[in-house]
């Protein structure tokens, strides 16, 4: 069994004078015990970090960021990287998938474009992972015949995706963000690369039980459908999916445990709030609770216990995706700041 670290003790020389060490370690030693406690993924700071851009010309731009891969780092610096894209086809599409690649033979992590096969129905190629390369999903690109430009809205950004890349969270398991994002873009794909939507056709791929609330929510808007299906639909993933955005300095210190009134709506337990303090994010039912039922409306939170109050004039910054624009909102409770 290998172990360390533990202090080397010098047991030698050797031809050029150099000491030997008796419990010297190597790169992959390192990478291994960092590979046990930090996930693959891209860092999530900044937010865009690696995000795959339109560069106004058959190629994009990979941002600046960081990406961690089975113990070792890779960063792009301020400019960004820019990656070349092989010409279109003349009468069929493909879709071109954007990797950061760990190579063990060549000893580093680079970005690379892996081409697509052209086809009536393209799909992006699948990523490597064995032994010597372990390959990152950063976007997929689809590439319409005769194209001279990339555009954004062929771009689909995979970073959020736990099974082709994922988040850097600090530990082995990542949020698995996979089956909610295949869902909304299989859906969105469907959408831009055919004339005619079909309902049936988009039911019959996502039965399984563990797609079964994203089934349930699609079932709700039959009534709201006419022949013009895919409008509506969009009209209604662009109506769930709203965010609003607010911030508020604190006029007066907040004690721990106590009630907050918030400057925007949300629904408990169904909306995605996010709150984030003097820049960084709070963590939810540790920093702060919800206030209210699953399903009511609030403008209320719950502080937890921080062991100080939270002083006059900090920042508060509240972030809301649902749909809060028909929202009236419940009772706040008693002794509330």
């Amino acid at each position: 069994m290998r172990s360390g670290f533990f202090n080397s003790n010098i047991i030698g020389h050797d031809e050029l004078g150099n000491p030997i060490y008796d419990r010297a370690e190597d790169a992959e030693f390192f990478a291994k015990y960092f590979s046990n406690f930090i996930g693959n993924g891209v860092y999530p700071n900044p937010s865009t970090g690696l995000q795959v851009m339109e560069n106004s010309k058959m190629g994009v731009l990979v941002k600046e960021g960081c990406c961690f891969i089975k113990g070792y780092m890779g960063f792009i610096e301020e400019d960004g990287e820019e990656l070349t894209i092989e010409n279109s086809e003349t009468s069929l599409s493909r879709i071109d998938r954007v990797v950061a690649r760990l190579n063990m033979q060549e000893r580093n992590i680079s970005l690379f474009v892996k081409k697509g096969n052209p086809s009536a129905n393209p799909i992006a190629p699948d990523v490597t992972r064995n032994q010597d390369i372990y390959e990152l999903g950063l976007a997929d690109i689809l590439i319409r015949p005769n194209s001279k430009v990339i555009t954004q809205a062929n771009i689909t950004d995979l970073r959020l995706n736990s099974q082709l890349c994922g988040i850097v969270s600090g530990t082995i398991n990542q949020v698995d963000t996979t089956t909610i994002f295949n869902q909304y873009m299989a859906f969105l794909n469907q959408l831009i690369q055919k004339n005619a939507y079909k309902y049936d056709e988009w039911f019959d791929e996502f039965t399984t039980p563990a797609e079964n609330q994203f089934n349930n929510w699609f079932n709700q808007l039959q009534d709201i459908l006419d022949e013009n299906t895919e409008a509506n639909l969009l009209m209604e993933i662009n109506r769930a999916t709203r965010i609003c955005v607010s911030s508020k300095e604190i006029e007066n210190a907040i004690p721990d445990n106590s009630y907050y009134r918030i400057p925007i709506k949300y629904i408990v337990g169904k909306d995605t709030l996010s709150v984030f303090y003097m820049g960084e994010k709070l963590v939810k039912d540790v920093h702060y609770k919800e206030y209210g039922n699953v399903g009511a409306v609030s403008t209320c939170i719950k502080f937890c216990n921080w062991g100080q109050e939270i002083p006059k004039g900090r920042l508060l910054e509240f972030y809301v995706m649902g749909d809060y624009s028909k929202l009236e909102a419940i009772d706040n409770p008693e002794n509330i700041y």
